[in-house]
């Protein structure tokens, strides 16, 4: 075993946790492949996996302490960490169960190498539950935080570097402007479009026409709907939400946090501030995005955009009155387009 297998595979336990669930697997797939070299005998006879909410403390001491198969090590990994303290629930058995991985991990199995992927993301963060485990030498406790726009334009970057191949600096902009799209979502995005065009170095025109629209994405093609006085175009947009699993209160909100986002954007141009101080005020993230927002506010006048925002308020009123919803949205949707026309 050479220094840098030893390296990935150089603790009895690994405890994953974190909202990117796509690193985690690729860290999994690591130590997987440093343990069994890509032997597929050794993986079928000397992997476990458990899902937490399934098992018993005892029944997973028991396979951990279960020797390889004719192999040097084994590996047991546990889907999830209801079991213990911070996987959700922190009773007197969760307590317990953590005491007795503790014990255990003091003197582990040599040959056996245990893996947690922790999914639980409370809504307080609290990374100090793994202070007992990170404290113990024979544990490495990883966390997989959600990657900030820029590091996941890098990370779209390496990928594709891997791939000996490149992507245009629009293309960028328009894959990662999406916030819905995980990194697991754009290595599928990334794959396909390096798939069917076969080039190394990548488009818009290549992204825009191989990847998936999100529901993000179909909710800002309602919006150009809108803003080009597309009634009929808007309706079905928002038909097709609607069949595709949004509703009309979580549009009739995203229409109004735009339509806000374009009067401020409105009257920040007016005061000649720049694209970076407006994406600093309106948290908006991207030059691509930014660049949109102002192309849109220049469709209308001020007093449009009031008007639209006093329409999606009446709306919101009638929402809670009214038993069709969907009905009163489409008919919001027309007079949106119509409030161009004054």
């Amino acid at each position: 075993m050479n220094a840098e297998t030893k390296e990935k595979t150089a603790k009895s336990a690994y405890i994953f946790y974190g909202e990117e669930q796509w690193l985690m697997k690729e860290r999994v797939k690591e130590i997987k492949n440093a343990v069994f070299h890509d032997d597929q005998w050794a993986l079928e006879y000397n992997l476990a996996v458990f899902e937490a909410k399934n098992i018993t403390m005892k029944s997973l001491l028991e396979s951990l302490n279960i020797m390889p198969f004719m192999g040097e090590k084994r590996i047991v990994i546990l889907e999830g960490a209801e079991l213990f303290s911070f996987g959700g629930k922190s009773g007197e058995e969760q307590k317990k169960n953590d005491g007795l991985l503790v014990e255990y991990l003091k003197n582990p199995n040599p040959a056996c190498v245990l893996i947690v992927c922790n999914y639980y993301l409370p809504e307080k963060k609290n990374d100090s539950a793994y202070n007992k485990f990170a404290a113990l030498e024979t544990v490495k406790v990883e966390k997989f935080e959600t990657l900030k726009p820029q590091a996941v334009k890098m990370w779209v970057k390496d990928y594709l570097k891997a791939y000996n191949s490149s992507i245009d600096s629009d293309a960028l902009e328009y894959l990662t402007a999406s916030s819905s799209r995980s990194l697991g979502i754009l290595a599928n995005e990334l794959e396909k479009a390096l798939t069917y065009t076969g080039k190394k170095r990548l488009s818009l025109e290549d992204i825009k026409q191989i990847t998936t629209p999100t529901a993000e994405d179909s909710s800002y093609l309602l919006l150009g709907c809108l803003v080009e006085r597309k009634s009929n175009e808007a309706i079905r947009a928002l038909r097709n939400l609607i069949y595709y699993g949004s509703n009309e209160y979580q549009l009739l909100t995203f229409l109004q946090g735009q339509y806000t986002k374009m009067l401020l954007a409105k009257d920040y141009a007016k005061r000649s501030l720049s694209k970076q101080e407006m994406k600093k005020l309106l948290k908006i993230n991207y030059d691509f995005a930014i660049e949109a927002l102002l192309r849109q506010s220049r469709a209308y006048q001020e007093k449009q955009l009031i008007q639209i925002l006093a329409m999606l308020l009446d709306c919101e009123m009638d929402f809670k009155t009214m038993s069709n919803v969907g009905e009163r949205m489409e008919r919001l949707l027309v007079e949106m387009c119509s409030a161009l026309e004054n």
